[in-house]
């Protein structure tokens, strides 16, 4: 696989153009899209995390205090 730099700055270029136009109610509504995926993605993790007893000391893992 081949990487086009060039192409692929292009491409983002024009997705932020197409997205920069869109109305503020469109935009609006893709956050609020996004939002209910990072939710639903959290409460399919969460209880993983939670119900492990390892966390290898990594206190991000079981939720508690770094201090």
């Amino acid at each position: 696989m081949t990487f086009d730099l060039a192409k692929i700055l292009e491409s983002k270029r024009g997705f932020r153009e197409r997205l920069a136009s869109l109305p503020i109610a469109e935009k609006l509504a893709m956050l609020d899209a996004m939002r209910a995926r990072h939710l639903a993605i959290q409460r399919w993790k969460s209880p993983r995390r939670l119900g492990s007893k390892s966390t290898n000391g990594d206190p991000s893992i079981s939720g508690g205090d770094s201090r």
